[in-house]
């Protein structure tokens, strides 16, 4: 039985466990979910894909980014702190990026994209539950994102880890995912 927690205690202990994960180990989770990428219907499509903070230990969407840029459109965001809003940039494994103060890679130029045009959004977790509910890092720069996006547009989380969790405070504010990949599966939300 899983116990219910707090997003503010998930978030720690999912940052505890991501840190306990060795670089071989992290390698071999983000071949793996790259390989169910691999089994999605994805061609022609307008994609968000977020950029990995190395130092956090996120899958590195970089390999992702190269995976599937010859056949869709992809997109990567810039945040802007002082209003919790990105705006989203057309990229390629070339395009020039910097890194914010947060560790964050983005992007210096590039074609933008509004929201509600993309196909798919790539969405980065911490931790999941079982009805598609997420837990990031508590900005809420995602919730927002995917607010503003078509009734089509496809969520898809990206977890280092296979187990769900169960969050005590889910709000009207959290957007839930349609699907998450993890190491082992794709589990699809209703």
């Amino acid at each position: 039985m899983l116990s219910i927690m707090k997003k503010s205690d998930i978030r720690k202990l999912y940052k505890e466990k991501r840190n306990q994960l060795s670089k071989n180990e992290i390698d071999s989770i983000e071949y793996s979910i790259i390989d169910k990428i691999k089994t999605l219907n994805i061609t022609s499509k307008k994609i968000s894909l977020f950029l990995a903070i190395e130092s956090q230990k996120e899958i590195n969407t970089f390999k992702i980014l190269k995976e599937l840029e010859g056949s869709n459109q992809i997109y990567a965001s810039k945040s802007d702190f002082s209003t919790f809003e990105m705006t989203h940039f057309q990229i390629t494994s070339n395009s020039n990026l910097a890194i914010n103060n947060y560790g964050i890679p983005e992007p210096t130029e590039g074609n933008q994209l509004i929201e509600s045009e993309f196909d798919i959004v790539f969405t980065p977790l911490l931790a999941f539950d079982i009805q598609g509910n997420r837990v990031g890092y508590g900005k809420g720069f995602y919730d927002r994102f995917l607010s503003k996006c078509n009734s089509n547009c496809q969520f898809i989380g990206l977890s280092l880890f296979d187990e769900f969790t169960e969050i005590e405070d889910v709000n009207n504010e959290d957007i839930k995912l349609n699907a998450c990949i993890t190491p082992s599966k794709i589990i699809y939300f209703e």
